[in-house]
């Protein structure tokens, strides 16, 4: 073999080098030093630098590349593999964010479920004629200042001297009324319903017919006048003697007469009369009275009519 032979040889097995791909290196090796100025800063304050990692990692792929074109292919993919872990910790800090609105969404639920129910529950403001039925329940944090009477009971402060009134107006008549019931608290209100629930319970109903039928005679928490110490439970002295519980029976006692006919001149009515069910929404309670104040009061019994109707009607 010649030498001009063996040279064609020798030259025709050498790989060429891309101009392009050179110029390319060298612009991002100066690049990687002005990287490497920014680590070194970023490194004295202690801040977290992993993320640019893949930059690194290109600058290694391109060197390679220098040597050898096929390499150059191959570190193209590299970069574009590595590439997502930058993109991944900008979704981790957009999903951390989209967490804020429902925090704030929640804390805005928390105020309108509690201050409008109120409003909605107090006509025109006028304490008097707070609504709590099923369809206005006042919420667990509804307040009141109360007193305690002789017997242990508790009612609004602000009735005191309505209830003592009747109370002596009555006996002044001949007539001894019994309180059994003013002011309950949510828990002893939800204790009752419960209890109530779990007579019906044993006696083969399900649950859900249990609570059916328990409400209506005991107010769900939240639903009960109770709850508002405006409402007392009035009988005679001698009931439970011949009673063992609470019945309709009682409008055929004297103490029902006396209190129908003369509540209202002490500001009570009688809250759930037998024909308003539909509107009340609780069953015939002739022992079962609310202070309302005298004006709203003679309106209420002299028309008939329950406190619901009373408020839409008049107010």
């Amino acid at each position: 073999m010649s030498f001009k032979n063996e040279y064609r040889i020798v030259k025709t097995n050498r790989r060429k080098i891309n101009p392009t791909l050179i110029v390319g290196a060298v612009i991002v090796l100066l690049v990687c030093f002005a990287v490497m100025a920014v680590l070194g800063a970023f490194s004295g304050k202690g801040e977290d630098v992993s993320s640019l990692a893949p930059v690194s990692s290109a600058v290694n792929a391109i060197t390679l590349a220098s040597s050898e074109e096929s390499s150059s292919e191959a570190s193209t993919s590299s970069v574009t593999t590595s590439a997502p872990s930058t993109t991944s910790s900008k979704v981790q800090t957009s999903s951390v964010a989209s967490v804020k609105p429902s925090t704030s969404s929640k804390a805005s639920s928390v105020t309108t479920s509690s201050a409008p129910q109120i409003e909605a529950n107090v006509p025109n403001g006028d304490w008097r004629l707070v609504i709590a039925n099923k369809q206005y329940p006042l919420p667990e944090s509804y307040k009141i200042n109360v007193t305690y009477l002789p017997n242990g009971y508790r009612l609004d402060s602000r009735i005191v001297d309505a209830y003592n009134s009747m109370i002596a107006g009555a006996k002044e008549d001949g007539i001894t009324l019994k309180i059994i019931s003013g002011f309950r608290t949510y828990q002893g209100q939800t204790t009752l319903f419960n209890n109530k629930v779990n007579k019906y319970l044993n006696q083969g109903y399900s649950r859900e017919k249990a609570k059916e039928l328990a409400a209506q005679y005991v107010a769900p928490p939240g639903t009960s006048e109770h709850l508002t110490g405006l409402a007392v439970d009035l009988i005679s002295t001698n009931w439970y003697n011949y009673n063992s519980d609470l019945n309709s029976g009682f409008e055929k006692t004297k103490e029902f007469e006396w209190l129908y006919n003369n509540c209202a001149e002490y500001g009570f009515v009688l809250r759930y009369p037998k024909d308003k069910e539909v509107i009340t929404g609780y069953s015939y309670e002739p022992w079962h009275y609310r202070y309302v104040g005298i004006e709203a009061a003679k309106e209420i019994m002299s028309n008939k009519i329950c406190l619901e109707e009373y408020v839409e009607r008049f107010n």
